[in-house]
């Protein structure tokens, strides 16, 4: 195969896997909240060009766009082995920050559904399947140890410079380059919290679930977390 042709190759192995992880999303949708919202997911996303930009993008974020995906939808449908390892892979194979979308999906399994050693297990494991593997090859390819998630955490943390050698834009950046993807999709989600809060005002009853479901703020959880980390970060990741 010539390198073009790998190139584009890889780019519809990428696309095809994302969509598989898209569809196995709004399958969760349809079970955690609904069929009819599953349907209104799947009617704002398809036009979206932010989604579709990065379903075939051979870069980190939009790669770990898919693998949050995944786990978000295995988190909905109880799968939580599977939940915990899409998490785990996202983390250490693409982008180590995502791993704050993780954090709503430990809550849930720790806090309230209280499976503490199988949480720690399932971990464990994850991080031996996946991080053992990256380590060996990486430190064959560089002939010296390398750690890749590690330095990729400590280079954009840790360090003076930092991302900010790649630009940076005010607080604003994420409102005006949600809507330019989303459009009025965007200013639905981020009323979201402001929505529940005013529904459980008016009547607890319109935002109580079954036993079994997460609730609602947890749910979106990883949407506000997101946005607050990283509106307050000088240099703005587009994707």
């Amino acid at each position: 195969m010539t390198p073009v042709s790998v190139f584009y190759s890889l780019r519809a192995i990428l696309a095809v896997l994302t969509a598989c992880a898209e569809l196995m999303f709004y399958k969760a949708v349809c079970h955690e909240f609904g069929v009819h919202v599953g349907r209104v997911w799947l009617c704002f996303t398809l036009p979206a060009a932010g989604c579709f930009a990065s379903s075939a993008a051979m870069l980190p974020s939009a790669w770990s766009s898919a693998l949050v995906s995944a786990a978000l939808a295995c988190w909905w449908r109880r799968r939580y082995v599977a939940a915990v390892a899409f998490t785990a892979a996202t983390t250490l194979l693409s982008w180590p920050f995502t791993a704050l979308l993780g954090i709503p999906i430990a809550i849930d399994i720790i806090l309230i559904k209280r499976q503490y050693i199988d949480f720690v297990k399932w971990s464990v494991l994850s991080l031996i399947a996946i991080l053992f593997p990256i380590v060996i090859v990486d430190s064959w390819y560089y002939g010296r140890l390398v750690i890749a998630p590690w330095n990729i955490v400590a280079y954009n943390i840790f360090t003076e410079h930092g991302p900010d050698l790649y630009g940076v834009e005010p607080w604003t950046y994420y409102f005006v380059n949600g809507f330019l993807n989303f459009n009025i999709v965007w200013v639905l989600s981020l009323s979201c919290p402001l929505l529940l809060v005013s529904c459980h005002a008016i009547s607890s009853r319109s935002t109580s679930r079954a036993p079994f479901c997460c609730p609602y703020w947890l749910s979106l959880a990883p949407l506000v977390l997101w946005l607050m980390v990283f509106m307050l970060q000088p240099h703005k990741e587009e994707r």
